[in-house]
């Protein structure tokens, strides 16, 4: 599933962001987040299921062309208050680049620019979730 379908997928209404990971020399960074819910209903809608719901589980976006905090210091835990992709059109090195905008708590946003994304469960490390 493409970035821009997955990320749409996602359900974090009165979700949290527990932590932000960096790792730089693979070129990736995890937002764990409290619990990860799907949207499977045809209406887009999450409609309360909890089918595949991922407890302490991470959005991983991989291949990080640049990443921001505004503003920097603020800590990243609290309620995830909207989450989008921003910008679809950008390519480098012939890739496209996806701008993906996370606004948590008051008033911080989260702004990474990367290449891909999927989910992963801490029940199954290492197992990439893209549809």
């Amino acid at each position: 599933m493409p970035p821009n379908e997955l990320i749409n997928s996602i359900y974090l209404g009165d979700r949290c962001c527990k932590g932000i990971y960096i790792d730089f020399w693979e070129e990736i960074i995890k937002l764990k987040i409290d619990c990860i819910s799907r949207i499977r209903s045809p209406s887009g809608y999450w409609e309360y299921y909890n089918d595949e719901n991922i407890d302490d589980g991470y959005i991983v976006f991989s291949g990080i062309e640049s990443y921001k905090i505004n503003p920097m210091g603020v800590l990243a835990n609290d309620f995830i208050f909207n989450y989008y992709i921003k910008n679809t059109e950008e390519q480098s090195c012939g890739k496209k680049i996806y701008t993906f905008i996370f606004e948590v708590g008051y008033p911080m946003e989260i702004e990474i620019k990367a290449r891909e994304l999927w989910l992963e469960d801490p029940q199954k490390p290492g197992v990439k979730i893209i549809d």
